[in-house]
């Protein structure tokens, strides 16, 4: 799984009016902080244990990977 893969993954996991559970998190955070995705976790929310991201936030960088050459 390259970095790309996990920044998307991570992006469409968070984007989640129910977010994901804390031991869903602390996985996906340490792929995350391997990535070097710092600008994904400091976009991070808890609210009752769940965690998510701004549907904007998600959408803007979603659209910036399917953009990427990379990507395709």
């Amino acid at each position: 799984m390259t970095n790309l893969d996990i920044r998307e993954l991570a992006l469409l996991t968070l984007d989640d009016g129910f977010g994901i559970n804390g031991k869903a998190f602390q996985k996906l955070s340490s792929m995350l902080e391997n990535a070097n995705c710092d600008d994904i976790l400091q976009q991070v929310d808890c609210a009752n244990g769940r965690y998510y991201i701004g549907e904007d936030f998600a959408e803007e960088k979603l659209r910036l990977i399917h953009n990427n050459p990379i990507f395709e």
